[in-house]
Protein backbone atom coordinates (compact mmCIF):
# COMPACT_ATOMS: atom_id res chain seq x y z
CA UNK A 1 0.00 0.00 0.00
CA UNK A 2 1.26 3.55 -1.06
CA UNK A 3 1.07 5.95 1.21
CA UNK A 4 1.16 8.98 -0.65
CA UNK A 5 1.77 12.75 0.19
CA UNK A 6 1.49 13.52 3.84
CA UNK A 7 -0.88 16.80 4.77
CA UNK A 8 -0.52 18.68 7.95
CA UNK A 9 -3.68 19.18 9.29
CA UNK A 10 -4.26 21.43 11.76
CA UNK A 11 -7.34 20.76 15.04
CA UNK A 12 -9.16 24.27 13.46
CA UNK A 13 -9.56 21.76 10.68
CA UNK A 14 -10.25 19.05 12.14
CA UNK A 15 -12.82 20.32 14.51
CA UNK A 16 -14.33 22.45 11.40
CA UNK A 17 -14.90 19.42 9.55
CA UNK A 18 -16.74 18.37 12.65
CA UNK A 19 -19.08 20.83 12.94
CA UNK A 20 -19.99 20.89 9.52
CA UNK A 21 -20.49 16.92 9.14
CA UNK A 22 -22.48 17.35 12.60
CA UNK A 23 -24.80 20.23 11.43
CA UNK A 24 -25.72 17.46 8.46
CA UNK A 25 -25.74 14.32 9.84
CA UNK A 26 -27.92 16.14 12.28
CA UNK A 27 -29.86 17.09 9.82
CA UNK A 28 -30.75 13.74 8.20
CA UNK A 29 -31.74 12.58 11.65
CA UNK A 30 -34.03 15.13 12.56
CA UNK A 31 -35.42 14.86 8.80
CA UNK A 32 -35.84 10.72 9.26
CA UNK A 33 -37.36 11.24 12.99
CA UNK A 34 -39.24 14.11 12.02
CA UNK A 35 -41.40 11.48 9.57
CA UNK A 36 -42.65 9.03 12.69
CA UNK A 37 -45.57 10.08 14.86
CA UNK A 38 -45.23 12.06 17.85
CA UNK A 39 -45.96 8.35 19.81
CA UNK A 40 -43.47 6.61 18.47
CA UNK A 41 -40.67 9.88 18.74
CA UNK A 42 -41.65 9.71 22.60
CA UNK A 43 -42.44 6.20 23.21
CA UNK A 44 -40.66 4.94 26.28
CA UNK A 45 -37.96 2.04 24.22
CA UNK A 46 -35.86 0.96 27.04
CA UNK A 47 -33.02 3.22 25.86
CA UNK A 48 -30.34 5.26 28.47
CA UNK A 49 -32.65 8.62 27.91
CA UNK A 50 -35.94 6.70 27.56
CA UNK A 51 -36.73 7.36 23.87
CA UNK A 52 -35.87 8.97 20.71
CA UNK A 53 -37.25 12.53 21.93
CA UNK A 54 -35.03 12.00 25.04
CA UNK A 55 -31.68 10.89 23.30
CA UNK A 56 -32.08 13.82 21.24
CA UNK A 57 -33.26 16.57 23.99
CA UNK A 58 -30.06 14.92 25.93
CA UNK A 59 -27.49 15.78 22.73
CA UNK A 60 -29.10 18.80 22.34
CA UNK A 61 -28.82 19.97 26.43
CA UNK A 62 -25.59 18.74 26.37
CA UNK A 63 -24.26 20.88 22.97
CA UNK A 64 -25.84 24.11 25.32
CA UNK A 65 -24.11 23.30 27.96
CA UNK A 66 -20.91 22.49 26.39
CA UNK A 67 -21.03 26.25 24.75
CA UNK A 68 -22.30 27.86 28.07
CA UNK A 69 -19.30 26.61 29.94
CA UNK A 70 -16.85 27.53 27.23
CA UNK A 71 -19.03 31.59 26.51
CA UNK A 72 -17.75 32.00 30.71
CA UNK A 73 -14.23 31.24 30.38
CA UNK A 74 -13.73 32.80 26.41
CA UNK A 75 -16.00 35.83 26.32
CA UNK A 76 -14.35 37.40 22.77
CA UNK A 77 -16.30 34.83 20.61
CA UNK A 78 -19.44 36.82 19.55
CA UNK A 79 -20.97 33.21 18.22
CA UNK A 80 -21.18 32.20 22.02
CA UNK A 81 -23.16 35.71 22.88
CA UNK A 82 -26.51 34.89 22.03
CA UNK A 83 -29.98 35.09 24.48
CA UNK A 84 -29.66 30.83 23.78
CA UNK A 85 -26.67 30.27 25.79
CA UNK A 86 -27.34 33.55 28.76
CA UNK A 87 -28.47 31.72 32.12
CA UNK A 88 -27.78 29.12 34.13
CA UNK A 89 -27.54 25.92 32.61
CA UNK A 90 -29.78 22.65 33.87
CA UNK A 91 -27.96 20.34 36.70
CA UNK A 92 -29.23 17.36 34.71
CA UNK A 93 -28.12 16.52 31.49
CA UNK A 94 -31.69 15.04 30.66
CA UNK A 95 -33.35 17.99 31.30
CA UNK A 96 -36.19 19.17 28.74
CA UNK A 97 -34.32 22.70 27.18
CA UNK A 98 -37.51 22.46 24.35
CA UNK A 99 -41.01 21.09 25.73
CA UNK A 100 -41.67 19.20 22.14
CA UNK A 101 -39.67 17.59 19.30
CA UNK A 102 -41.58 20.30 16.73
CA UNK A 103 -38.78 22.90 18.87
CA UNK A 104 -36.45 20.72 19.48
CA UNK A 105 -36.55 20.25 15.38
CA UNK A 106 -36.61 24.44 15.09
CA UNK A 107 -33.79 24.81 17.62
CA UNK A 108 -31.18 22.16 16.22
CA UNK A 109 -29.95 23.23 13.20
CA UNK A 110 -29.73 27.23 14.67
CA UNK A 111 -27.51 25.43 17.74
CA UNK A 112 -25.89 23.81 14.65
CA UNK A 113 -25.07 27.05 12.53
CA UNK A 114 -24.08 28.85 15.22
CA UNK A 115 -21.13 26.18 16.34
CA UNK A 116 -20.21 26.40 12.73
CA UNK A 117 -19.54 30.04 13.35
CA UNK A 118 -18.09 29.58 16.28
CA UNK A 119 -15.32 27.25 14.83
CA UNK A 120 -15.17 29.54 12.31
CA UNK A 121 -14.32 32.49 14.81
CA UNK A 122 -11.78 30.27 16.92
CA UNK A 123 -8.34 31.40 15.96
CA UNK A 124 -5.69 28.76 15.24
CA UNK A 125 -4.10 29.24 18.63
CA UNK A 126 -6.45 28.54 20.64
CA UNK A 127 -7.33 24.94 20.41
CA UNK A 128 -4.50 24.35 22.48
CA UNK A 129 -5.12 26.39 25.40
CA UNK A 130 -7.00 24.98 29.01
CA UNK A 131 -10.08 26.35 30.71
CA UNK A 132 -10.94 25.43 33.96
CA UNK A 133 -14.92 24.49 34.94
CA UNK A 134 -17.26 22.81 37.55
CA UNK A 135 -19.31 20.00 36.22
CA UNK A 136 -22.67 19.31 37.13
CA UNK A 137 -21.36 17.16 40.20
CA UNK A 138 -18.87 19.80 41.86
CA UNK A 139 -15.92 18.55 40.35
CA UNK A 140 -13.39 21.06 39.38
CA UNK A 141 -11.68 20.22 35.66
CA UNK A 142 -9.19 22.03 33.46
CA UNK A 143 -9.17 20.52 30.13
CA UNK A 144 -7.69 21.41 26.59
CA UNK A 145 -10.00 24.12 24.62
CA UNK A 146 -9.78 21.85 21.28
CA UNK A 147 -10.10 18.65 22.46
CA UNK A 148 -13.13 19.32 24.67
CA UNK A 149 -14.84 20.58 21.27
CA UNK A 150 -13.92 17.29 20.49
CA UNK A 151 -15.57 15.58 22.87
CA UNK A 152 -18.83 17.63 22.21
CA UNK A 153 -18.56 16.16 18.78
CA UNK A 154 -17.92 12.82 19.78
CA UNK A 155 -20.51 12.76 21.99
CA UNK A 156 -23.10 13.88 18.90
CA UNK A 157 -21.74 11.28 17.24
CA UNK A 158 -22.16 8.25 20.23
CA UNK A 159 -25.60 9.44 20.90
CA UNK A 160 -26.82 9.59 16.70
CA UNK A 161 -25.39 5.70 17.13
CA UNK A 162 -28.32 5.02 20.17
CA UNK A 163 -30.50 6.66 17.61
CA UNK A 164 -29.67 4.45 15.41
CA UNK A 165 -30.05 1.63 17.33
CA UNK A 166 -33.31 3.32 18.51
CA UNK A 167 -34.68 3.18 14.70
CA UNK A 168 -33.18 -0.05 14.41
CA UNK A 169 -35.66 -1.64 16.37
CA UNK A 170 -38.23 0.09 15.17
CA UNK A 171 -37.09 -1.48 11.41
CA UNK A 172 -36.50 2.35 10.11
CA UNK A 173 -33.54 2.50 7.71
CA UNK A 174 -31.50 5.09 8.89
CA UNK A 175 -28.26 4.92 7.69
CA UNK A 176 -26.86 8.06 8.01
CA UNK A 177 -23.12 8.41 8.55
CA UNK A 178 -20.94 9.63 5.45
CA UNK A 179 -17.78 11.70 7.53
CA UNK A 180 -15.76 9.47 4.66
CA UNK A 181 -17.38 11.34 1.98
CA UNK A 182 -16.40 15.26 3.76
CA UNK A 183 -12.98 14.02 4.12
CA UNK A 184 -12.34 12.88 0.65
CA UNK A 185 -13.69 16.45 -0.18
CA UNK A 186 -11.38 18.07 1.89
CA UNK A 187 -8.66 16.09 0.95
CA UNK A 188 -8.99 17.55 -3.15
Amino acid sequence: MSRGTTKDVKMKEVLSLFASYNAHVNGEVFDLVSELTEELRNSQNGSYHGSLFGTLNHMYNSDVGWLRRLREHVKEYQSLAVPELQGDHPHRWDAALTPDFATLAMRRPQLDELIIRFIGEVPEKDPAHSFTYTNFYGDVRTVTFGLALLHMFNHQTHHRGAVSEQLDRMKISNDYSGLVEMINAVDR
